[in-house]
């Protein structure tokens, strides 16, 4: 009991004690309890690199004759390694890192002992696989789908551990989480010098991504399976998401009232983000992956990237059909209109779309990178200056009087569009209204 007591303020000694008394007596099962029970506690609170060191050194000086003993009564089987490690697989849940500390243990006695670890190595990849498969994939895909389901499609705060993990997916030498002592939150999230406002679901994802990167890091022998596991996650929120926000799946559920320009645009944030991150998560994989692994993941994560740039591409496709159905309803008033008098002021829908392109503009430019913007507009302005080529020949106007308030429209949508400082983006549009105010303006001045 006063080992235990210790344990949690020396958990490391006292392991090796415990370790010990394991190998060196014969009741395995009641002592494999005990100590399996104190190695899930402990080194789940133990700083998991230097407890490792620590031991290692606690077993190198070991007594000579009591390794002599250990090696004669043994001699060369493993049923006490193994079912220890068979037993933390049991009783530590999602927590892998304490079997990784298990396998340094079993490694540094097997070192100790002088004998071939082959056995000892098998039976750790099969427990990390089992574990892997039955456990720790199975946790991520229901924190996933809660996640996803809980989701307003609003941005959440950002906190420092999130942006060490896109650090220590960046950079192939980190081996552990930058320490920040900085405890503050952010409103978005940096990577390759982009910034990007997130949903509390891609931060759930960029968890389960760091995870399994973490597990390939420990396992480099279970990284094949890590790699496939991690794609599945992120094409599963690939498709969900899809479904939730780009096909309003979120409303038929009843888990939201409507889906806005805004939840699109978050929604976009999150796939372009990963999409973004793809390559360094590749890169780090790879440093454990051989060689037919890395080309038989290479199709897979080329399709993944394809995925999540057409989802992308057609939330902008979304976006912009918005605009231009409102745009093209607003426009279509023109050719019912006709033009007699000047009112003095500018046309009722004139103001309803120059207002309806501005507050959209408002919405993205928060959220979006300006030349994404640009992209999702091009397309809007093309069409609307395609719909104003075609109601040049339909519009009727009276007389001086009436050409002068469609002048004033058509400076008014000038101005609108002018206004959101997408010049080049804008330019067609602008030379169509150019062109039918001097066309007009020839017949009726």
């Amino acid at each position: 009991m006063q080992l235990f007591a210790e344990g949690f303020s020396r958990p490391v000694e006292v392991a090796a004690v415990f370790t010990t008394l394991f190998l060196q007596y014969k009741a395995l099962h009641y002592i494999a309890k005990c100590c399996i029970a104190f190695f899930a506690e402990s080194f789940a609170r133990a700083r998991l690199n230097s407890g490792v060191k620590q031991l290692k050194g606690s077993l190198s000086g070991w007594d000579e004759e009591l390794l002599t003993k250990v090696n004669t009564f043994y001699a060369g089987k493993f049923e006490a390694l193994i079912r220890m490690i068979r037993l933390v697989a049991v009783d530590s849940e999602e927590n892998y890192e304490t079997i990784g500390v298990v396998e340094e243990i079993t490694r540094a006695v097997a070192e100790n002992m002088e004998i071939n670890v082959t056995i000892l190595k098998s039976c750790i990849d099969d427990t990390c696989k089992t574990f892997l498969n039955s456990k720790y994939s199975t946790h991520q895909t229901e924190e996933l789908v809660k996640a996803l389901d809980a989701d307003k499609w609003q941005e959440v705060n950002v906190k420092r551990e999130h942006e060490s993990m896109v650090e220590y997916l960046h950079d192939v030498d980190m081996k552990e989480l930058p320490q920040s002592e900085v405890n503050d939150t952010l409103d978005h999230i940096v990577s390759n010098g982009n910034s990007f406002f997130l949903v509390n679901s891609a931060l759930t994802v960029l968890k389960i991504i760091y995870g399994y990167v973490r597990m390939a890091q420990n396992f480099p022998n279970i990284a094949y399976e890590c790699a496939v596991k991690l794609l599945e996650i992120i094409g599963m929120y690939n498709i969900k998401s899809s479904n939730l926000v780009l096909g309003a799946g979120a409303v038929q559920l009843n888990k939201m009232k409507n889906i806005t320009a805004k939840h699109l645009a978050m929604s976009a944030q999150a796939v372009d983000f990963f999409y973004g991150e793809i390559e360094y998560i590749k890169g780090k994989l790879e440093l454990y992956l051989g060689e037919k692994q890395k080309l038989l993941l290479e199709s897979d994560f080329a399709n993944l990237k394809k995925d999540l740039l057409k989802h992308r591409n057609d939330i902008y496709k979304k976006l912009s059909s918005i605009l231009l159905s409102c745009g093209s309803d607003l426009l279509d008033t023109m050719r019912e209109s006709e033009y007699r008098d000047d009112t003095g002021k500018v046309s009722e829908f004139i103001s309803s779309l120059t207002t309806m392109l501005q507050q959209m503009y408002a919405v993205l430019v928060r959220i979006l990178p300006r030349p994404h913007i640009e992209l999702i507009y091009q397309d809007t302005f093309n069409e609307l200056s395609s719909k104003l080529r075609s109601l040049k020949a339909e519009i009727k106007v009276a007389g001086t009087k009436g050409f002068e308030q469609l002048a004033r429209d058509l400076h008014e949508l000038e101005a609108g569009v002018d206004s959101l400082g997408i010049k080049e983006t804008s330019k067609g549009i602008r030379t169509q209204i150019g062109e039918m105010v001097e066309e007009f303006g020839s017949k009726y001045r």
